[in-house]
């Protein structure tokens, strides 16, 4: 939008406001032009700077003033149990995650909580359109702000709720690295190229998966393993052992072997426990 343009909006504000002083009509049809004016002051007051400050600031370079951090607070208040009287946080677990995350760049947990209610309303139901009429949910997935989001803590609420908040982002996260890394390669590909190059052959099951060769492992919980298994097209070969010798009936010693994407398996590590030897 021009600032010529801007400048013809606030005179036609200017003049709407005189207009109502001359106002004498039903309360309901002044509420709706209240709740306009809510939505604009949340639109251009909180939510637009932090849309310009996500454009402007590299995705590698930190937010500045910790605003990241920000959203660590805003998600706890969310999910955690909360002594407040009103259910304000509890109406929180219900938005978009990139939405929840948007607001917790916008208002810190007081901030939140002191909106009123039209405009508390309202965030919660157009937060989300104002992003994805922006595009601004691919410029929300960058470290900061991941790192803030994997800080994870004990004993939510909602148990249901905060593990599908995580894996829907998990899941949007590795949806943009996939895209990212897709484009990289295409620009990378000289013009000449006529074929994709060969997928790598994952190692036969009888070699030995050291930690030396092979990396770092980690214990994944059985819910990121089926939140896993879920992306078929992360999923190369998979592999059942089930050793021969000495091992009573019902005792858990076969395993699978499965070879996933490293997008899937970064995130994965990040949910997991490092084991060490």
């Amino acid at each position: 939008m021009s600032v010529d343009l801007l400048k013809g909006v606030e005179r036609d504000l200017c003049n709407l406001g005189e207009e109502l002083w001359n106002v004498d009509g039903p309360d309901d049809v002044l509420d709706r032009v209240l709740e306009r004016v809510s939505l604009l002051k949340a639109q251009l007051k909180s939510l637009q700077p932090v849309a310009n400050l996500l454009r402007q600031q590299p995705i590698k370079k930190a937010l500045p003033n910790q605003k990241a951090t920000k959203v660590k607070h805003l998600i706890r208040f969310a999910f955690r149990k909360n002594d407040r009287k009103d259910s304000r946080h509890k109406q929180l677990r219900d938005m978009d995650c990139d939405a929840l995350k948007f607001c917790g760049l916008s208002y810190n947990t007081e901030e939140m909580f002191k909106l009123n209610d039209a405009e508390f309303d309202i965030l919660k139901r157009r937060a989300a359109d104002f992003l994805r009429h922006r595009n601004l949910s691919r410029a929300l997935y960058r470290p900061d702000i991941d790192k803030a989001v994997d800080s994870t803590f004990e004993d939510p609420e909602d148990e249901g709720l905060y593990r599908n908040f995580m894996q829907v982002h998990t899941a949007r996260r590795l949806e943009f690295s996939i895209r990212k890394r897709k484009h990289d390669e295409f620009l990378e590909t000289p013009a000449t190229a006529t074929s994709l190059p060969e997928e790598t052959e994952p190692p036969k099951p009888k070699e030995k998966l050291d930690q030396a060769k092979y990396g770092d492992v980690f214990a994944i919980s059985v819910e990121d393993a089926r939140f896993a298994l879920s992306f078929d097209e992360h999923i190369g070969s998979i592999y059942l052992t089930n050793p021969k010798n000495g091992r009573k009936p019902g005792d858990k010693d076969s395993f699978l072997t499965a070879w996933i994407s490293g997008e899937l398996g970064t995130d994965l590590g990040k949910r997991g426990k490092l084991l060490g030897y």
